[in-house]
């Protein structure tokens, strides 16, 4: 490899919200708010950024005069949007598709006020990422959930219950996380084509999280949903960040893609209402920087990533055999479920912090009926893996 993933770099005290974070997060228990844990939760990386975002950084700090206001629709930032997900995708993009958000739940915010009203249903897939559930109850919107269901270690989606939910008249629109978060399926282009036809037949508007799809595993494709038809396109808001690939997520830039003109006037007006318009002006340099000198990076880092998994797969085989691991085929989070155990979630959760000392996404925070279930981040240095791996041995076995 020509870039090590190897090191450790030292994060606590650094403000950030993995490594500092859950010691006033209220969803850990106040006993822990004290304790140092390994912190295996937040999705960001422990290695250290790519050399050509290092140095778009500290180019722009040197210059001293180039922290304001960032123009998101300079071509530079356009081309190099458009580029990246044809190259990478073969999604053809034109350039009045691209609208640049800050951040990707901010850009689903927009898309859950422009193509819904207070009470109407929101579709998604639980176990999903948290955030979904909080913006649907925060803004007032009801959760209709289809549940992915766990058959012979791999979840499934019950294509008779997704299709029920959204012929439901409230139903309007559907959050696709595709790789899905926290899983790590990488659905298929068959899998696709049924949500679409679904989505199609029921009109409901698909909001395609694909914030995840440049870390895909060897023997997986990723296939953006809006790629399969022209049908498929026109209902389909598709969002985009260097943010999880690069570890770049502090920056806050994204961007969506609506092909559909009305789509895309109705989604700008709401986006202007809600002075969300701006982007980061390192987030903007960073991600043209990403797109256009970071391939061979991204490359290695995923090769690292996929040695990971098989490091953590292969140690719960033979130390762990009760503890069922979901292999993901992208994305750098892991799926572990520890139900035969035989505890209760609350039992679980004291000994994965109290005895294990390890910070996880817990189960329950991705919907209800994952009790004894966590969320593992990877993207780490393979001696922080190796020492979480003892440390559920000792808790555990």
């Amino acid at each position: 490899m020509n870039y090590s993933f190897d090191d450790y770099i030292e994060r606590r005290g650094t403000e950030s919200q993995k490594w500092d974070g859950y010691h006033k997060d209220a969803r850990f228990p106040e006993m822990v708010h004290n304790r140092e844990l390994l912190p295996l939760w937040v999705a960001d990386m422990d290695f250290k950024c790519a050399p050509a975002i290092i140095d778009v950084v500290r180019d722009k700090i040197q210059n001293g005069a180039s922290f304001g206001y960032a123009e998101p629709r300079s071509k530079s930032f356009v081309d190099t949007a458009c580029s990246w997900v044809e190259r990478r995708y073969h999604h053809y993009v034109e350039k009045d598709w691209i609208v640049f958000t800050p951040g990707v739940i901010a850009g689903l915010m927009v898309a859950m006020q422009t193509h819904t009203h207070p009470g109407d249903g929101i579709l998604i897939q639980r176990p999903v990422y948290g955030p979904f559930s909080d913006c649907i109850n925060q803004n007032g919107r009801m959760i209709v959930d289809s549940p992915l269901k766990p058959v012979n270690g791999k979840f499934h989606i019950d294509f008779d219950d997704l299709e029920k939910k959204a012929s439901i008249s409230s139903t309007k629109l559907m959050i696709l996380c595709n790789p899905h978060n926290p899983i790590g399926r990488v659905w298929t282009r068959e899998e696709l084509e049924k949500i679409a036809e679904i989505c199609i037949r029921n009109h409901v508007v698909i909001f395609s999280d694909e914030v995840h799809c440049d870390l895909i595993f060897k023997g997986y494709q990723h296939t953006s949903i809006a790629t399969l038809s022209d049908k498929a396109e026109d209902i389909t808001i598709t969002a985009h960040s260097a943010s999880k690939a690069f570890n770049v997520a502090g920056l806050q830039t994204s961007f969506v893609i609506i092909s559909d003109p009305v789509m895309r006037a109705d989604y700008i007006r709401q986006h202007t209402r809600n002075k969300t318009c701006n982007v980061n002006c390192f987030g903007s340099a960073v991600m043209q920087a990403a797109y256009t000198k970071c391939d061979d990076w991204l490359r290695e880092v995923v090769t690292y990533i996929e040695a990971n998994v098989d490091f953590m797969e292969e140690y719960i085989k033979q130390h762990l055999p009760k503890v069922k691991m979901y292999r993901p085929e992208g994305t750098y989070l892991v799926w572990l479920d520890f139900s035969e155990g035989k505890m209760t979630d609350e039992e679980f959760v004291s000994k994965m912090l109290l005895v294990a000392g390890i910070a996880v996404d817990f189960g329950s925070w991705f919907g209800p009926g994952n009790d004894c279930c966590a969320r593992f981040n990877v993207a780490c240095p393979r001696m922080l893996l190796e020492d979480a791996m003892h440390r559920l041995e000792r808790a555990f076995k």
